[in-house]
């Protein structure tokens, strides 16, 4: 993370920050972030911003939509080095809908620039018992945000996002987004002013 050819660990602190732990003499560093009281963190991922590394940051906030229902809605924001909220991404949702969202940053469309790719699963949660509950109407999404946040694509998914990765490319060339949708590896690239193209194997 610190360009010393050594590598971090990224862990969530559990209070609404990160912790960076270098391994191999055990010094922390924790970052405080804004905004992310009372938010579960599900990835946290380093993004090296002309020469800076600011946090990218995808979690779950937990509320109620009706009595005993409970409701999960997403978050993800990127922040700058000391923790200032940059942008935040959090779609709105269908009256009693729920969603998880994981995200990873790349330059998929081959400007120089970094991009980010966020896969949403919304659900409904039905109740089935005392305290337990089922999910019901799954279904995925993915979104590709500019460097300030900004949505340049989008596509509908059949599915549960479980994981996105931006894969190697070459210089100049959109980097493939892989994606695993209900255990199966997808890819995806982004063109300019075009959806999201799954190449097929």
């Amino acid at each position: 993370m610190d360009g010393d050819g050594e590598l971090e660990l990224i862990l969530p602190d559990g209070s609404g920050g990160l912790c960076v732990v270098k391994p191999t003499t055990g010094e922390i560093k924790q970052v405080r972030l804004h905004g992310l009281q009372q938010t579960h963190l599900q990835t946290v991922r380093g993004v090296n911003i002309d020469g800076e590394m600011c946090w990218l940051c995808a979690g779950t906030r937990f509320g109620m939509v009706s009595p005993g229902l409970p409701q999960q809605r997403s978050l993800v924001r990127l922040y700058s080095p000391e923790g200032e909220i940059l942008w935040t991404f959090s779609p709105p949702l269908p009256e009693k809908t729920s969603a998880m969202a994981c995200a990873a940053a790349g330059d998929l469309d081959g400007d120089g620039t970094v991009e980010y790719a966020i896969g949403l699963t919304t659900y409904v949660q039905e109740p089935r018992g005392e305290n337990s509950y089922g999910v019901a109407e799954m279904q995925g999404r993915l979104f590709v945000l500019d460097q300030g946040g900004r949505l340049i694509a989008q596509r509908e998914l059949d599915g549960q996002v479980e994981l996105v990765y931006v894969a190697a490319a070459q210089p100049g060339q959109p980097a493939p987004l892989l994606c695993l949708l209900d255990g199966q590896l997808e890819r995806y690239v982004v063109r300019p002013a075009e959806e999201l193209r799954q190449v097929k194997r």
